[in-house]
């Protein structure tokens, strides 16, 4: 079978979704003709894949000019493919539809996260949560975003999400049949090496963005270090890092606050090993990885109550109230007294790929 992948992102840039694409690709080539068309300048090579790099075009109307060229490429390559696995339903998502449409190629779309809502939260124009904000008329700004993002997802022939979560929101907020949506736990790999744990350690790993609530990670720990002499390691770039580098001021915790940047997956991982617990206060959340990673290695959990982190934490991690730091901080001076992480089953990628081409064969039917 000839697969053609379209995402924003492949490595070197990070990220949950540039680490899928590459990781999916070099798995399906092994069976399979792949090829991959992405934004990503100077992209790392794939064995066994071909990928197709459009230039960035940092200039006025640079972004329309990347589309052109997005539209461009299909053309070239979609007609000798059989089918196309689209990374989302915006960025690459409306050119790869109209293309896979023009042609009568089978589309298979990837939905792990809401365009319209999350540009509203990076421009801070809403605080409201995903659901909150769908129940709310919407800007003509994000209306019209919201109509591509719409457009892609009900032309697609079969929409993938992550969890029960996000097909719920599909069918609830933007009107799609339940029997188009396909939930499929993204895989999940973890170097289980054994290491010692520093003492006090806690870790955030993430991007740096509104949703993810670190400011408050901040004033929480702060709060716990009356009782204990707490450590926040803070692993992730995203453009709330300023915002956050004044949190830290504020409180006074350039000592026992460290930005760590971006690591390599195996530093990521052995930093979460070597942590007392880790901390997930989003507001929203696909799929949280990160939070099996952090439990296969040992590592306890707080996160927010919201429906994601249930829907894959059930009974085996702690959960904080959003919007308050006092509750989250509560949570971390318990820590200790936590029952020890109990590892979840993980997805592995086996499964993942067992299910994606079971897919794949009947969308091409």
């Amino acid at each position: 079978m000839k697969i053609l992948i379209t995402s924003p992102i492949i490595p070197p840039e990070i990220g949950v979704p540039a680490t899928y694409v590459s990781q999916l690709a070099g798995s399906l080539a092994r069976k399979h003709g792949v090829t991959i068309i992405t934004f990503t300048k100077s992209p790392i090579s794939i064995s066994g894949v071909n990928i197709v790099s459009i230039p960035q075009f940092n200039f006025p109307l640079g972004s329309f000019f990347r589309q052109v060229s997005l539209l461009l490429q299909l053309a070239k390559h979609l007609p000798q493919s059989d089918l196309v696995y689209c990374q989302g339903p915006i960025v690459v998502g409306v050119a790869t539809t109209l293309v896979a449409k023009l042609f009568h190629k089978p589309l298979l779309l990837k939905f792990v996260g809401d365009i319209p809502w999350e540009t509203a939260q990076l421009n801070h124009h809403t605080n409201k949560s995903l659901e909150g904000f769908y129940r709310s008329p919407l800007t003509s700004k994000y209306s019209i975003l919201n109509r591509f993002q719409e457009s892609s997802l009900h032309l697609a022939d079969i929409v993938i999400t992550p969890s029960n979560y996000l097909k719920t929101l599909l069918t609830k907020h933007h009107g799609l049949k339940p029997n188009k949506i396909t939930v499929i736990s993204n895989a999940i790999s973890v170097n289980s090496n054994t290491v010692s744990k520093l003492s006090n350690q806690l870790i955030y790993v993430g991007r740096l963005v509104p949703w993810k609530n670190v400011d408050q990670i901040i004033e929480a720990v702060s709060i716990a270090r009356r009782q204990k002499p707490w450590k926040l390691l803070i692993v992730g770039i995203g453009p709330d890092k300023p915002k956050l580098l004044e949190t830290t001021k504020k409180h006074q915790a350039s000592s026992w606050v460290e930005f760590a940047g971006v690591l390599s997956k195996p530093k990521t991982q052995e930093q979460i090993a070597r942590s007392q617990g880790l901390i997930l206060y989003s507001l929203y959340e696909g799929q949280p990885h990160v939070i099996i990673e952090a439990l296969t290695l040992g590592t306890k959990v707080i996160v927010s109550d919201i429906k994601p982190n249930r829907e894959i934490l059930r009974q085996n991690g702690q959960y904080a109230p959003l919007h308050s730091p006092n509750a989250l901080a509560t949570q971390i001076k318990l820590l200790d007294n936590h029952p020890p992480a109990r590892s979840l089953k993980l997805f592995s990628w086996a499964d993942h790929l067992a299910h994606l081409e079971k897919l794949f064969l009947s969308a091409k039917k």
